[in-house]
Protein backbone atom coordinates (compact mmCIF):
# COMPACT_ATOMS: atom_id res chain seq x y z
CA UNK A 1 0.00 0.00 0.00
CA UNK A 2 2.62 2.29 1.13
CA UNK A 3 4.04 1.33 -2.37
CA UNK A 4 0.84 2.37 -4.25
CA UNK A 5 0.67 5.57 -2.52
CA UNK A 6 4.36 6.55 -3.18
CA UNK A 7 3.91 5.86 -7.40
CA UNK A 8 0.48 8.30 -7.04
CA UNK A 9 2.57 10.83 -5.30
CA UNK A 10 5.11 10.70 -8.13
CA UNK A 11 2.62 10.90 -10.97
CA UNK A 12 0.57 13.84 -9.44
CA UNK A 13 4.57 15.61 -9.59
CA UNK A 14 4.76 14.83 -13.02
CA UNK A 15 1.30 16.12 -13.79
CA UNK A 16 2.32 19.84 -12.24
CA UNK A 17 5.72 19.85 -14.00
CA UNK A 18 3.65 19.43 -17.44
CA UNK A 19 4.31 21.78 -20.29
CA UNK A 20 1.58 23.28 -21.83
CA UNK A 21 0.50 25.46 -24.80
CA UNK A 22 0.70 28.51 -22.56
CA UNK A 23 3.56 28.18 -21.42
CA UNK A 24 4.84 27.66 -24.61
CA UNK A 25 3.42 31.01 -25.90
CA UNK A 26 4.36 33.07 -22.94
CA UNK A 27 7.50 32.01 -23.34
CA UNK A 28 8.01 32.39 -26.57
CA UNK A 29 7.24 36.22 -26.22
CA UNK A 30 9.50 36.22 -23.59
CA UNK A 31 12.14 35.08 -25.39
CA UNK A 32 11.36 37.02 -28.46
CA UNK A 33 11.54 40.08 -26.12
CA UNK A 34 14.47 39.97 -24.97
CA UNK A 35 15.99 38.83 -28.09
CA UNK A 36 15.18 42.21 -29.60
CA UNK A 37 16.69 44.01 -26.50
CA UNK A 38 20.02 41.20 -27.40
CA UNK A 39 20.02 40.49 -23.49
CA UNK A 40 22.10 37.46 -23.59
CA UNK A 41 24.41 35.59 -20.64
CA UNK A 42 27.99 35.02 -20.97
CA UNK A 43 27.64 35.39 -24.75
CA UNK A 44 25.57 32.74 -25.47
CA UNK A 45 22.16 32.99 -27.52
CA UNK A 46 19.84 31.75 -23.67
CA UNK A 47 18.63 34.67 -22.26
CA UNK A 48 18.79 36.59 -19.05
CA UNK A 49 14.86 35.94 -18.31
CA UNK A 50 15.01 32.28 -19.27
CA UNK A 51 18.01 31.51 -17.12
CA UNK A 52 16.30 33.63 -13.94
CA UNK A 53 12.70 32.11 -14.52
CA UNK A 54 14.86 28.41 -14.51
CA UNK A 55 16.43 29.01 -11.25
CA UNK A 56 13.11 30.51 -9.46
CA UNK A 57 11.27 27.33 -11.00
CA UNK A 58 13.52 25.05 -9.59
CA UNK A 59 14.24 26.32 -5.96
CA UNK A 60 10.89 26.76 -5.49
CA UNK A 61 10.61 22.72 -6.36
CA UNK A 62 11.70 20.35 -3.95
CA UNK A 63 11.46 16.66 -3.61
CA UNK A 64 8.53 15.88 -1.94
CA UNK A 65 8.18 12.85 1.00
CA UNK A 66 6.48 10.76 -1.79
CA UNK A 67 9.03 11.35 -4.14
CA UNK A 68 11.54 10.28 -1.39
CA UNK A 69 9.15 7.15 -0.38
CA UNK A 70 9.31 6.07 -3.89
CA UNK A 71 12.55 6.13 -4.37
CA UNK A 72 13.34 4.36 -1.15
CA UNK A 73 11.21 1.59 -2.04
CA UNK A 74 12.63 1.23 -4.93
CA UNK A 75 15.99 1.59 -4.11
CA UNK A 76 16.54 0.01 -0.49
CA UNK A 77 20.03 0.84 -0.01
CA UNK A 78 19.28 4.26 -1.01
CA UNK A 79 16.60 4.51 1.39
CA UNK A 80 18.63 3.62 3.94
CA UNK A 81 21.22 6.36 2.93
CA UNK A 82 18.51 8.88 3.09
CA UNK A 83 17.08 7.57 6.24
CA UNK A 84 21.03 7.80 8.05
CA UNK A 85 22.32 11.24 5.80
CA UNK A 86 19.09 13.60 4.62
CA UNK A 87 21.58 15.06 2.38
CA UNK A 88 21.13 12.19 -0.46
CA UNK A 89 17.87 13.47 -1.81
CA UNK A 90 19.22 16.78 -2.55
CA UNK A 91 21.90 15.41 -3.87
CA UNK A 92 19.76 13.27 -6.18
CA UNK A 93 17.80 16.31 -7.18
CA UNK A 94 20.99 18.13 -8.18
CA UNK A 95 21.89 15.50 -10.74
CA UNK A 96 18.58 15.41 -12.26
CA UNK A 97 18.55 18.96 -12.69
CA UNK A 98 21.78 18.74 -14.57
CA UNK A 99 20.21 16.93 -17.60
CA UNK A 100 17.28 18.95 -17.73
CA UNK A 101 18.77 21.55 -17.56
CA UNK A 102 21.27 20.63 -20.82
CA UNK A 103 17.81 19.64 -22.39
CA UNK A 104 16.29 23.14 -22.19
CA UNK A 105 19.66 24.90 -22.88
CA UNK A 106 19.63 22.92 -26.12
CA UNK A 107 15.86 23.87 -27.14
CA UNK A 108 16.68 27.42 -26.30
CA UNK A 109 20.15 27.56 -27.96
CA UNK A 110 18.49 26.37 -31.22
CA UNK A 111 15.13 28.62 -30.99
CA UNK A 112 17.14 31.57 -30.11
CA UNK A 113 19.80 30.69 -32.96
CA UNK A 114 16.33 30.77 -35.20
CA UNK A 115 14.67 33.93 -33.30
CA UNK A 116 18.13 35.67 -33.94
CA UNK A 117 18.82 34.89 -37.23
CA UNK A 118 15.14 36.08 -38.21
CA UNK A 119 15.28 39.53 -36.34
CA UNK A 120 19.15 39.92 -37.87
CA UNK A 121 17.10 39.25 -41.89
CA UNK A 122 14.30 41.79 -40.74
CA UNK A 123 16.87 44.56 -39.75
CA UNK A 124 19.30 43.49 -43.61
CA UNK A 125 15.86 44.34 -44.69
CA UNK A 126 14.95 47.46 -43.40
CA UNK A 127 18.70 48.53 -43.71
CA UNK A 128 18.22 47.42 -47.61
CA UNK A 129 14.77 49.48 -47.61
CA UNK A 130 16.43 52.57 -45.95
CA UNK A 131 19.26 52.31 -48.28
CA UNK A 132 17.04 51.79 -51.83
CA UNK A 133 14.63 54.61 -50.45
CA UNK A 134 17.51 57.04 -49.78
CA UNK A 135 18.94 56.10 -53.59
CA UNK A 136 15.42 56.95 -54.66
CA UNK A 137 15.07 60.22 -53.06
CA UNK A 138 18.61 61.24 -54.39
CA UNK A 139 17.86 60.28 -57.55
CA UNK A 140 14.88 62.11 -57.75
CA UNK A 141 16.07 64.98 -56.25
CA UNK A 142 19.16 64.94 -59.13
CA UNK A 143 15.93 64.16 -61.80
CA UNK A 144 14.31 67.65 -60.52
CA UNK A 145 17.50 69.10 -60.69
CA UNK A 146 18.65 68.28 -63.93
CA UNK A 147 14.40 69.20 -65.17
CA UNK A 148 15.19 72.54 -63.46
CA UNK A 149 18.64 73.22 -65.27
CA UNK A 150 16.63 72.47 -68.90
CA UNK A 151 13.97 74.28 -68.44
CA UNK A 152 16.87 77.36 -67.35
CA UNK A 153 18.39 76.40 -70.89
CA UNK A 154 15.26 76.43 -72.69
CA UNK A 155 14.06 80.08 -71.26
CA UNK A 156 17.53 81.56 -72.26
CA UNK A 157 17.10 79.74 -75.72
CA UNK A 158 13.79 81.81 -75.71
CA UNK A 159 15.56 84.68 -74.88
CA UNK A 160 17.99 84.25 -77.03
CA UNK A 161 15.53 84.13 -80.09
CA UNK A 162 13.61 86.80 -78.86
CA UNK A 163 16.93 89.45 -78.97
CA UNK A 164 17.58 87.59 -83.00
CA UNK A 165 14.17 88.27 -83.69
CA UNK A 166 14.77 92.45 -82.56
CA UNK A 167 17.97 92.58 -83.98
CA UNK A 168 16.35 91.26 -87.25
CA UNK A 169 14.00 93.70 -87.08
CA UNK A 170 16.38 96.90 -86.46
CA UNK A 171 18.48 95.31 -89.10
CA UNK A 172 15.01 95.54 -91.38
CA UNK A 173 14.17 99.38 -89.90
CA UNK A 174 17.89 100.46 -91.04
CA UNK A 175 17.95 98.94 -94.10
CA UNK A 176 15.00 100.99 -94.94
CA UNK A 177 16.24 104.12 -93.93
CA UNK A 178 19.38 103.41 -96.11
CA UNK A 179 17.24 102.83 -99.39
CA UNK A 180 14.78 106.05 -98.31
CA UNK A 181 18.40 108.04 -97.74
CA UNK A 182 19.91 106.56 -101.56
CA UNK A 183 16.44 107.76 -103.21
CA UNK A 184 16.54 111.50 -101.52
CA UNK A 185 20.31 111.54 -102.59
CA UNK A 186 19.03 110.28 -106.44
CA UNK A 187 16.43 112.67 -106.43
CA UNK A 188 18.68 116.11 -105.17
CA UNK A 189 21.43 115.44 -106.96
CA UNK A 190 21.46 117.37 -110.67
CA UNK A 191 21.03 115.30 -113.56
CA UNK A 192 22.81 115.39 -116.91
CA UNK A 193 21.26 114.37 -120.05
CA UNK A 194 22.06 112.95 -123.47
CA UNK A 195 21.06 113.84 -126.52
CA UNK A 196 18.89 110.52 -126.82
CA UNK A 197 17.91 111.51 -123.29
CA UNK A 198 16.65 114.59 -124.58
CA UNK A 199 15.01 113.40 -127.68
CA UNK A 200 13.15 110.58 -125.75
CA UNK A 201 11.67 112.51 -122.97
CA UNK A 202 10.09 114.75 -125.48
CA UNK A 203 8.97 112.05 -127.32
CA UNK A 204 7.30 111.08 -123.74
CA UNK A 205 5.70 114.34 -123.69
CA UNK A 206 3.90 114.39 -126.92
CA UNK A 207 5.43 117.66 -128.06
CA UNK A 208 4.30 118.14 -131.64
CA UNK A 209 6.44 118.48 -134.63
CA UNK A 210 6.06 121.86 -135.65
CA UNK A 211 7.83 122.77 -132.44
CA UNK A 212 9.72 119.83 -131.44
CA UNK A 213 12.69 120.73 -133.28
CA UNK A 214 12.79 123.88 -131.57
CA UNK A 215 12.70 122.49 -128.15
CA UNK A 216 14.99 119.79 -128.70
CA UNK A 217 17.69 122.85 -130.01
CA UNK A 218 16.66 124.33 -127.08
CA UNK A 219 17.46 121.73 -124.33
CA UNK A 220 20.37 120.14 -126.35
CA UNK A 221 22.37 123.12 -125.83
CA UNK A 222 25.58 123.36 -123.51
CA UNK A 223 24.69 125.93 -121.23
CA UNK A 224 21.24 124.30 -120.71
CA UNK A 225 21.90 120.92 -120.40
CA UNK A 226 20.93 119.73 -117.25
Amino acid sequence: MPKKMAFQGDTSIKDNLRWTEEMDAAFLDALIEECSKRNRVDGTFITTAYVNGFECEWNDWQPTTHSTSFVAEESPDLGNSNQSNGTQGNHRGSKRKAPMSGLFDADMERMSKGIQGLTDMLKDGNNYYDKSLDITSKQALTAERQAETIEKQVMLAERQVLIVEEQIQVAKIQAQAVERGITFLEQSRARIYSENDVYNELKKLGVVKEIFWSCYRFLYRDERAK
